[in-house]
């Protein structure tokens, strides 16, 4: 592939992502709940809560809930790199 055709490519590419649309805040929560299983390595079929999800400039900050066990947790802005911490049980 030639040098410009690679330009080309990579300003289409970045054209797509930077034109598509917002996700709605189901697709975010979805998100939020696919990034807490893969960090937390639950399995699919675990009850995830997510609550007081906060987008930053470069991250997804949220708490969640994993069948009863609470963590905080954070993504980058692409929903890649998930990480998730223990969080101390309140009302136990």
């Amino acid at each position: 592939m030639s040098p410009a055709r690679t330009i080309i490519s990579a300003l289409l590419a970045l054209n797509a992502v930077a034109c598509s649309a917002p996700a709605s805040p189901a697709e975010i929560e979805a998100k939020l709940k696919a990034a807490t299983l893969k960090a937390t390595g639950s399995a699919a079929t675990a009850t995830v809560i997510v609550t007081n999800p906060q987008e930053t400039p470069k991250r997804w900050l949220w708490n969640a809930s994993v069948d009863g066990r609470a963590f905080t947790c954070d993504v980058d802005t692409f929903f890649e790199l998930p990480a998730c911490e223990p969080a101390p049980q309140t009302g136990a």
